[in-house]
């Protein structure tokens, strides 16, 4: 008798070992600069978000019964750019995610932390797109993605610089990440611990995303308390159908779509008197391709240039033009060029100059990366002048060049389709020889001959600027091309 008890003991024990647990759950997630697979702490966010995870799981841990169980690190890439390099981006994406989190919490063994990629591609930005009308230039995006002839969707997209600024801007960053999930074990310290009820958490990804061509797909799952309890499942949707669901996972299969809408559907997973929804969306299928005629021009890329007049020196009864041409990486180069010969030996009255200067500028800020030729800009120029000002008083007379150069810093404003107002100053160095006169007589008496050095502004101008080129136009207010 004494043998049956201690062997039904035994058995209790095991029993409440077995079930004494609970499954404690966290999910991060982290964001990466384009290009990048460091975690930068002032991007996003990110700084907040580690905080906030140190803190969380070093409070979880500090519960009695609590130990590490697993870290699942899922790292995703925006669809731009090259395969091979969104591969490894993701991939050391994984890794970096995975230094960190070693590095954060020795509780938890490198072997027991899984890692997971995927490349996005531009099916996921398709199905993002026929969902969210608020999206500008949708309808020339799609048009680009759907078109089975283009086989190159980066460069296409990139070839209308406004509706790749919005996706770029208001999609990828959410989809250059790595997904951290974090799960703890308590072990019950008392006897109500041991009766707690069970709880089942899903682990698989929702909304699950399918291609019109359909499907396997499976839904899994994390137990509070590890057992052989099956739960039941059903759904709606006929065209998702033979479905086995088990204790650990359910599998099932989508039918291919046939028609030209996006489809959803919910799975319904109902488990210890609870319900759990898990929300299958699939793509619709693709409509027979449409051959338009191929207009030659769009095939071509981008040109931007620029015609400028100054404004001020027109004030100043100076004719003078400038063109500028954009090389590209935000990189331009601009030369400008005035003359005036004016002048009156009746009343003793010359205005007279002409030269020139040619500046080299780098374009940035936001408005810069949306559209060529636009917003700050900051340069070195050099220049060249000659003159001759009296104006019935003592004259200056430079008839040998005068040679300057500098540093300038200017902002471009769109005001129409085609045109800008260039704002734009130059400090720096202007030097040569000076003569100075004076009319007696109805001659012009030499006084003295000196060599002059300025440092300072040289260079003032609020240039109306007209755009030339394909594409090189300004969006216009609502959004019309």
């Amino acid at each position: 008798m004494k043998r049956h008890s201690v062997l039904l003991l035994l058995g209790l024990f095991c029993a409440f070992s077995a079930i004494a647990q609970e499954h404690i759950e966290k999910k991060y997630t982290l964001f990466f600069r384009v290009g990048k697979s460091n975690i930068d702490t002032t991007y996003m966010g990110n700084g907040r978000t580690i905080k906030t995870m140190v803190d969380d799981i070093n409070t979880t841990l500090q519960i009695d019964g609590a130990v590490p169980d697993s870290l699942l690190i899922y790292a995703s890439t925006s669809p731009e750019g090259p395969v091979a390099l969104n591969n490894r981006l993701a991939n050391e994406r994984t890794k970096n995610s995975k230094d960190l989190l070693v590095s954060l919490f020795p509780q938890f063994k490198p072997e027991n932390i899984r890692v997971e990629s995927r490349v996005n591609d531009w099916s996921g930005m398709i199905l993002i797109l026929r969902r969210d009308n608020s999206i500008r230039n949708r309808d020339i995006i799609l048009k680009i993605l759907t078109d089975p002839s283009i086989t190159n969707k980066d460069a296409a997209v990139r070839r209308h610089p406004q509706a790749y600024a919005e996706i770029r801007d208001g999609l990828f960053d959410n989809m250059r990440t790595a997904s951290i999930s974090i799960s703890v074990v308590k072990t019950a310290t008392n006897l109500d611990e041991f009766v707690a009820e069970p709880e089942l958490f899903i682990t698989s990804k929702s909304p699950m995303q399918f291609a019109a061509e359909g499907g396997n797909g499976t839904i899994t799952y994390n137990k509070s308390i590890p057992d052989d309890v099956v739960p039941t499942v059903s759904t709606n949707a006929e065209w998702i159908g033979e479905i086995i669901p088990s204790a650990s996972e359910i599998k099932f299969k989508v039918a291919p779509n046939a028609v030209t809408e996006p489809r959803t559907a919910t799975i319904k997973v109902e488990c210890y008197g609870k319900s759990y929804d898990v929300v299958v969306n699939q793509l619709a299928a693709e409509p027979a391709p449409v051959v338009e005629p191929v207009v030659e021009e769009e095939e071509l890329p981008p040109f931007y240039m620029a015609i400028k007049n100054n404004m001020l020196y027109d004030l100043a009864a100076v004719p003078n033009l400038g063109i500028e041409f954009y090389l590209g990486k935000n990189w331009s180069i601009v030369g400008n060029w005035m003359y005036a010969w004016w002048k009156t030996d009746k009343k003793s009255w010359y205005w007279r100059t002409y030269g020139g200067d040619l500046a080299v500028r780098k374009w940035f800020g936001k408005a810069a990366d949306n559209k060529p030729l636009t917003g700050h800009h900051l340069g070195l120029y050099g220049q060249i002048v000659t003159y001759d000002f009296e104006t019935g008083g003592r004259g200056y007379l430079a008839d040998r060049w005068s040679y300057g150069g500098g540093i300038e810093y200017g902002y471009s404003l769109p005001i129409a389709r085609r045109l800008n107002i260039d704002f734009n100053i130059g400090v720096g160095y202007l030097g040569g020889e000076v003569k100075e006169y004076l009319p007696i007589d109805g001659h012009y008496v030499w006084q003295l001959t000196k060599q002059s050095h300025w440092f300072g502004p040289t260079k003032l101008e609020v240039a109306l600027t007209w755009l030339i080129g394909r594409g090189n136009y300004n969006k216009e207010k609502g959004g019309k091309r």
